[in-house]
């Protein structure tokens, strides 16, 4: 069987439809720009990554957003099914692999601090209060690196040692969370400029 330039990467004569559909579309997304690094240049890609090198210049990660009509503290019926972001203080989302995080949004949306690792579309979302080098008013959780058990301690100690002994420093994070905008207004917006780079080629 010949499979040409749909053969599986790492597969012996292997087919590979959605190397198929890199190949043969007219743009590829991802939910996280993040994770298009991840895709393009490490081992996110899942034995994609050289058709997705090849064809770069119509691939693109796009964050994705949060429905901020259903996911609404001051309007939500279903407060009480969803006090796991609303009753809670912190959120850790330890993933060693996640393209986007919406956990992390959904969580910020009702003033839970995110402890997370910058994976994926977490790295594009949350800014490490302590050591991001964006401005004080844009950071907005707690982000460690590595994937051993002293990494998540460091990153959730720190998150704790704040709520525990400066709790008026910890409310005023929560509410820097609750003003940050992932809704589907700026995503909405690069979708539709991809639309129109489509269209006009």
């Amino acid at each position: 069987m010949r499979v040409g330039r749909l053969g599986d990467d790492f597969r012996y004569r292997g087919l590979n439809p959605m190397k198929g559909g890199i190949l043969y579309a007219n743009f590829v997304t991802t939910v996280s720009p993040h994770h298009a690094d991840e895709a393009l240049y490490d081992d996110g890609a899942f034995g994609l990554g050289r058709a997705l090198k090849e064809h770069q210049d119509r691939f693109r990660g796009v964050l994705n957003g949060v429905d901020y009509d259903t996911w609404n503290p001051q309007t939500d019926p279903y407060l009480p099914a969803h006090l796991v972001y609303a009753g809670a203080d912190l959120l850790v989302v330890p993933s060693m692999f996640e393209p986007c995080g919406l956990a992390p949004l959904i969580a910020m949306r009702y003033g839970t601090v995110p402890v997370v690792r910058a994976t994926g579309g977490m790295a594009d979302t949350v800014f490490d209060r302590d050591h991001s080098r964006r401005p004080p008013a844009q950071r907005n959780g707690y982000v460690f690196h590595h994937t051993d058990n002293q990494a998540v301690e460091s990153a959730l100690g720190r998150a704790l040692r704040l709520w525990s002994t400066r709790p008026r420093e910890f409310g005023q994070l929560a509410a820097t969370c609750m003003r940050a905008d992932y809704s589907w207004a700026r995503p909405g917006q690069e979708y539709l400029e991809i639309y129109e780079h489509i269209r006009h080629k």
